[in-house]
């Protein structure tokens, strides 16, 4: 049997990160979307396959901001100096986003199929994963609309043929 399983296969990740101080932050998600055919229970080769994958990794070193906590002072000598209120600063940020919509095919083959009535399925398993510091991170795996296809094809075994 030649098993074809088409599938819709969304990613979406995102990652942000929060630095200040010159202090290095990364972000990374990682999503994967993986299917197997099975004919009567059984996994029918070659087994699992990737439709889609991807692994985002932000990462950013930056000061901080600060715009908004810094004064103005007048010094004793008349000059004038700024003044940098620490506790008022927040860290940056940064985000980043990555959404995707593929459709994904791959052929399975079953060889050796007996006679009779069988049951063919066609199963999706989304992985996903990921590691913040400050930041955070989001990583899904949608499947969507899908068909299967089965051809039977009748093999000698044993055969040989000329080329």
């Amino acid at each position: 049997m030649f098993i074809s399983g088409s599938l819709e296969a969304g990613l979406f990740t995102q990652t942000q990160v929060k630095s200040k101080g010159n202090n290095k932050d990364t972000s990374t998600a990682t999503v994967s979307i993986q299917v197997r055919a099975l004919l009567d229970g059984e996994v029918v080769p070659p087994g699992v396959v990737t439709y889609a994958a991807c692994t985002q990794t932000l990462s950013a070193t930056l000061e901080g901001a600060i715009a908004g906590c810094l004064t103005i002072v007048t010094n004793a000598d008349g000059s004038l100096s700024i003044v940098l209120d620490e506790s008022c600063v927040t860290p940056e940020e940064i985000d980043l986003i990555l959404a995707t919509l593929n459709a994904a095919s791959f052929d399975f083959v079953a060889v050796d199929v007996p006679q009779g009535v069988h049951t063919l399925s066609l199963q999706a398993r989304i992985t996903t994963s990921g590691s913040a510091q400050n930041g955070s991170f989001t990583a899904l795996g949608f499947v969507g609309k899908g068909t299967l296809t089965v051809e039977e094809v009748r093999l000698v075994k044993g055969a040989t043929t000329a080329t």
